[in-house]
């Protein structure tokens, strides 16, 4: 118990502590007498949620494994202190007698402050690396559609223009998909549903890898509709 790198605290159904290990006192940054102060006194202040709101203190893991009888995993919360906010990851498990009832609630909790920096600089880096490319990628096609309307009666370049244009179009999703991927770890997604055109994206897939071989003819053979669904029988 002692030699636990994890913060461990042990409470009583009313809250009095019945133990805490060394690890909890050096996460905390509290000794063992001020843990006992706050948890008696029903008050740990400075600690604020991942949106940055304050914890209250039913919604503290303890109070939460107490209420409900089921353990409280991967909750982080940060400490508010005079260089910087530290983050923690807390489970509180109630610990259950023959009965099945809670008699205790043993909380765990390490510091995770490094790896939310680095969370914190990735995001960041997604963010930035994908509007820089939006820059280059919005000119090429901008060129795209001036070639176009130069060589619009060459079928064949105007065939490979509209191929440079598509796969502009997708580089351009991928970006917006890096910038997804921040709105998601912050929550602020939004999800948009669309109907597709299964065998014209079949098509497309096929033209664009009959454009990296010249050796194969790729032909997709009775695209048909069963019961309002797609269906390919045969690839030659």
């Amino acid at each position: 118990f002692s030699t636990l790198t994890e913060g461990v605290i042990l409470q009583d159904l009313e809250g009095k502590l019945l133990a805490a290990n060394p690890s909890a006192s050096r996460i905390l940054n509290l000794s063992l007498g001020q843990i006992k102060t706050y948890i008696s006194d029903k008050k740990w202040p400075n600690y604020i949620h991942e949106d940055g709101s304050p914890v209250l203190n039913h919604e503290f893991p303890y109070f939460q494994a107490l209420k409900t009888g089921k353990p409280q995993k991967h909750l982080v919360m940060g400490i508010i202190r005079e260089k910087g906010t530290v983050w923690i990851l807390v489970n509180s498990i109630p610990l259950l007698n023959e009965a099945g009832k809670p008699y205790a609630v043993a909380s765990s909790f390490e510091e995770i402050t490094k790896q939310k920096k680095l969370e914190k600089q990735k995001d960041e880096f997604i963010s930035i690396a994908s509007h820089e490319l939006k820059t280059p990628l919005t000119t090429i096609k901008s060129f795209t559609e001036i070639l176009k309307m130069q060589f619009g009666k060459e079928q064949k370049a105007l065939h490979y223009l509209n191929k440079m244009n598509d796969e502009i179009d997708r580089l351009t999703g991928l970006v917006n998909d890096l910038l997804d991927v921040s709105k998601i770890q912050s929550g602020g997604l939004t999800l948009n549903k669309e109907p597709i055109m299964v065998d014209k994206f079949i098509e497309e897939v096929i033209e664009d890898i009959q454009t990296i071989t010249q050796k194969h003819k790729i032909i997709a053979k009775n695209i048909a509709k069963v019961n309002g669904k797609i269906c390919i029988n045969k690839y030659s």
